[in-house]
């Protein structure tokens, strides 16, 4: 189960971040990829990512209007 390891990595990084950590570092799909504030959108983007594979979340479709 790699995601979910991926993903406790990623989720200690963003803690990490939010704390006030300067840069941290986190393996993404095998890499290693270190995380500052200035792109901690693309941290909770990839966390987000790890969630729907591993069916944490729900994938939202855009509401349909029928008149």
């Amino acid at each position: 189960m790699a995601a979910a390891t991926e993903l406790a990595e990623a989720r200690a990084a963003l803690h990490s971040l939010i704390l006030g950590k300067k840069a941290v570092k986190a393996q993404m799909n095998g890499r290693s990829v270190e995380y500052t504030p200035a792109n901690k959108s693309q941290l909770e983007q990839y966390i987000k990512q790890l969630e729907t594979e591993l069916g944490l979340t729900q994938v939202r479709r855009p509401a349909r209007v029928i008149l």
